[in-house]
């Protein structure tokens, strides 16, 4: 009888271990009202997720057709990859998390950069100011009747984000999407929230490449391991369950 719970302990185990570290990953967009997309996390109340991370908290919520999300990023690591790399707000098409119609923002502009201080040799030079006042849209794809690039941040259909800095020094991100401009596929969806640090785009990298066909030229040479690791010990990259319909 005791080999037999052993055994049983040892299968379903991990079964356990992953069911809870699902749900302790798994976040819910709410139904909440009066949010403005102004760069002041008040109007969230006690609805942000992680408020006592020293990274960062986060949030989500629905309300007249539309989909709010929010990061208040404490750690002055992560405020930097945030504005350099973008934070990303991807609405999945279906319940499964894949790629959907994607907002970026901040997007710098390093040639508006330089035509407002002068040239400069490095990204690492501009102050997180100074990026933040360069970028001059969002980056969208995978929307429906919206061309993929940059938009425009005076555009009509209602997409808008903002990045702006407490007196504290953290670093307040907010966006608003409406929901009439993704085809969604089921009534439950998911949404990602994440920030675009060299890591993720050097994983990103890397699945494309495993995708990729390979080149006779090189197969017979060992490839070169590139070696990028996460200086992060939270998640920075979460999913929200929600509803559309």
């Amino acid at each position: 009888m005791i080999k037999k719970s052993i055994l049983l302990i040892g299968v379903l185990g991990p079964f356990f271990l992953f069911a809870q570290k699902k749900e302790k990953n798994t976040y819910i967009c709410k139904a909440l009202d009066g949010i403005m997309v102004d760069g002041d996390s008040s109007d969230w109340k006690s609805n942000l997720y992680t408020e006592n991370s020293e990274l960062w908290s986060f949030g989500s919520a629905m309300n007249d057709g539309k989909l709010y999300a929010i990061a208040l990023i404490r750690d002055t690591a992560l405020i930097q990859e945030a504005i350099r790399g973008g934070v990303v707000l991807n609405i999945s098409y279906s319940n499964k998390r894949k790629e959907g119609a994607r907002l970026v923002f901040p997007v710098p502009n390093l040639e508006r950069l330089e035509k407002l201080y002068g040239k400069s040799d490095t990204k690492k030079m501009w102050s997180n100011e100074q990026l933040l006042e360069s970028a001059i849209g969002y980056s969208v794809t995978g929307f429906s009747k919206i061309v993929n690039g940059l938009l425009s941040f005076d555009n009509t259909y209602g997409i808008r984000a903002v990045c702006k800095f407490t007196p504290n020094g953290d670093l307040i991100y907010e966006a608003v999407v409406p929901l009439e401009f993704i085809k969604f596929e089921t009534k439950d969806v998911a949404i990602e929230l994440a920030i675009n640090t060299k890591y993720a785009q050097f994983k990103r990298l890397q699945s494309t490449k495993r995708s990729a066909p390979p080149n006779p030229m090189y197969s017979r040479k060992r490839p070169v391991k590139e070696v990028v690791t996460n200086p992060f010990k939270e998640r920075v990259d979460i999913w929200f369950d929600a509803s559309v319909k």
